[in-house]
């Protein structure tokens, strides 16, 4: 083989070898960029409250606050019931429920709410 023969053999063989590479290591899945995008400020993962807090709808299991009209973070109370082995939440005096259960509407002066939290503190 001649060396110009060799050296387009080899130039070949690079670029195949570049595409190779940089096919592997193309762009990020959309997952990826996703992920990129939340750890960068990205939208939030809370939903808002006006969705989440619905007198008679199920309040998720996993509940860990949610946003209100303005768009802040809103940190749940959450109570620990101990012995039941649920969680308690309440959310702006006016709804309540265990998490993973109805969602109750009544302040923390109401009958609704007295019997429920009554629930979680009396075991």
């Amino acid at each position: 083989m001649t060396s110009t023969t060799w050296t387009a053999a080899a130039a070949m063989a690079l670029t195949l070898l570049v595409a190779g590479c940089s096919a592997e290591t193309g762009p990020q899945s959309s997952a990826d960029r996703g992920t990129e995008a939340d750890s960068d400020g990205g939208a939030s993962v809370f939903p808002d409250c006006s969705e989440v807090w619905v007198a008679g709808n199920e309040l998720p299991v996993d509940y860990r606050g949610c946003l209100d009209e303005d768009g802040t973070e809103v940190t749940p109370d959450v109570i620990n019931c101990g012995t039941i082995g649920e969680e308690f939440a309440t959310f702006d005096d006016s709804y309540f429920g265990f998490l993973g259960g109805e969602v109750g509407e009544g302040s923390s002066e109401s009958d609704a709410y007295a019997e429920a939290y009554g629930e979680c503190t009396d075991n």
